[in-house]
Order: structure tokens, then sequence, then C-alpha cells
């Protein structure tokens, strides 16, 4: 994969040298990890935009454990933040569906993981899968806002 990325670091943002290019495309992966280290230091439990919740979990079954999934229709989803270093702001993410059995994956672009966009691209993956979706489950734990107390009425 380096070398199709350094092509397009390359396009974008001008060659690199011939000495750079050959340690890039033979770097290990430790090498890589060893090096990245320190960066990865900053956020010792990554980056994640996922908050957990049970509301939804509890109110609607998923039982993916008791699926049949000898043929296609039952999905796995999940998302991606495009965000750099920071989850504050405006941003993209990638939507990704895989269908369990065959592999077939659809991804599409949402802009800030909004209810009203997540649902759009769902459906539109469903219209271009080949096969019925039959089910779905996702990491994802949406959080549901909760009414004002009483108080602050």
């Amino acid at each position: 994969m380096l070398g199709d990325w350094l092509e397009h670091e390359e396009a974008e943002h001008g060659a690199c040298t011939e000495q750079d290019r050959a340690k890039i495309l033979t770097i290990s992966a430790s090498s890589l990890d060893r090096l990245l280290r320190p960066l990865c230091a900053l956020h010792p439990k990554g980056l994640c935009g996922t908050k957990p919740g049970s509301l939804l979990r509890h109110q609607i079954p998923i039982r993916t454990e008791f699926w049949d999934v000898k043929g296609p229709g039952f999905m796995e989803a999940d998302t991606v933040a495009h965000c750099g270093n920071f989850l504050a702001g405006d941003f993209a993410w990638s939507l990704c569906m895989m269908d369990i059995h065959t592999t077939w994956t659809e991804c599409r672009a949402v802009w800030n993981k909004g209810s009203k966009g997540v649902i759009e691209q769902i459906k539109s993956i469903e219209a271009a899968l080949s096969f019925e979706l039959k089910g779905f489950d996702c990491a994802q734990r949406f959080r549901v806002p909760q009414p004002p107390s009483r108080q602050a009425l």
C-alpha cells in the first residue's frame, strides 16, 4: 500500500528523493511502529467519535449471532472520522457497510454523522445492493438526546 500512497502523495505534494523513496518502499511494519510510537503517545486510546450508550441497544433487538449467513443480505456497518487529530468542529465521516457472506463492501461519505445524512447514505447503499438487505448491525451506539429536566423548564 505504501507504493500506492506514495504515488498519490507525490502527485499532490511533489516528488521525493530516490533515497527517501527507496526507504519508504522497503520499511518494515515494526520500524514504522517504532517511528510512530511518539505520535501515538499523544492519543494513547486513539480518537473515537463513538460514545457508548445503552438506550438503543436495549430497545432494538439486534442478534448477529443468530443470523443465517449462508447467503448475502446481512450487513455490518461502521463509520470512520476524517478529522485529523481533533474531533471538534465539522468534518466528513466514511460510512462503510460490508455483507458478511460475500464481503461485498459499499462506502459513502457523510457530513457530521448526523442521523439524517447517515440514514440517507444507508438507503443509498441499500438501493445499490444486488441482493436484499435482510439484517443490519453496527458498532455505533447513537446518542439519543434526552428531554430537558423539569428544573430546566
